[in-house]
Formats: C-alpha cells, sequence, structure tokens
C-alpha cells in the first residue's frame, strides 16, 4: 500500500525559523497541509526539530530532507494552506478572527486566569488591610 502525497501550492512567503534558541530567515517555496519547503542561508540537518514562525504565530515541525540551502519540514499540525498563503499560520481547523480597520485587543486564556488572580489577591489585600486599621 502506498502513501499517496498531498499537492503542495507554491508560495512565495518570507517567514522566520527557530533553531536551537537561534533564529534566521527563511523563505517558503511551498506548502501542503502537513509540511514546507523552505531555503535559508543555511538548512538545518535532517531529524532538526524548528519552529517557523510566520507573523506572530509559531508552528513545529521536524526537518525530512535538506539539499544545499534548501529542506523540507514536516509539521506536527496540519495547517490551513489558503491561509499561509494569504501570509497567516494557522492550524487546520482554527477559524480566523475577522479583521477590522481598528485592532482590537484580545487576552489569552492564560492572561484573564492572571488577571482574575490578580483582582483576587487585590481584594483579599483590601479585606486584610480594613480589618487592620479597624
Amino acid at each position: 500500500m502506498s502513501k499517496s502525497r498531498e499537492d503542495r501550492k507554491r508560495i512565495m512567503l518570507r517567514a522566520q525559523m527557530r533553531v536551537r534558541g537561534a533564529v534566521s530567515d527563511v523563505q517558503i517555496f511551498d506548502v501542503s497541509s502537513r509540511g514546507l519547503s523552505l531555503g535559508a542561508a543555511s538548512a538545518p540537518p535532517r531529524g532538526e526539530i524548528v519552529e517557523i514562525i510566520v507573523g506572530r504565530r509559531t508552528m513545529a515541525g521536524q526537518v525530512r530532507w535538506a539539499r544545499g540551502n534548501r529542506f523540507g519540514v514536516v509539521l506536527h499540525e496540519r495547517i490551513n494552506v489558503d491561509a499561509l498563503r494569504q501570509g497567516e499560520l494557522v492550524p487546520l481547523g482554527t477559524q480566523r478572527a475577522a479583521r477590522s480597520s481598528k485592532p482590537e485587543q484580545r487576552l489569552a486564556t492564560h492572561d484573564k486566569i492572571f488577571l482574575a488572580a490578580c483582582v483576587v489577591a487585590g481584594i483579599a489585600f483590601l479585606i486584610h488591610a480594613y480589618n487592620n486599621w479597624i
């Protein structure tokens, strides 16, 4: 039984790659929902774990092949190919937020939890201070 190779879409997109903490510029040449073909000044070795950064999103993957300054990465999560072709790195199945002319600030879940903990700590401090003043 042979694995069928998913169609790849040609793309020319600048991105960044993090390998062992070092960040470098890369060029994405083609994409499928499972992987990327990239070029860089220096290709990481086969088997290396890398992070690909597009805008403010990051996806992890593993280098499957490397020849010269070109290499291929199989991603740990599938991605939305159409979104990447528009310059956004989006895991498959994730809805992209509608963009408005005025960007709004959204809080991540961990930010909301931190904010709630700060509020609770502040209230506890005020109750303690109030009880000690009376």
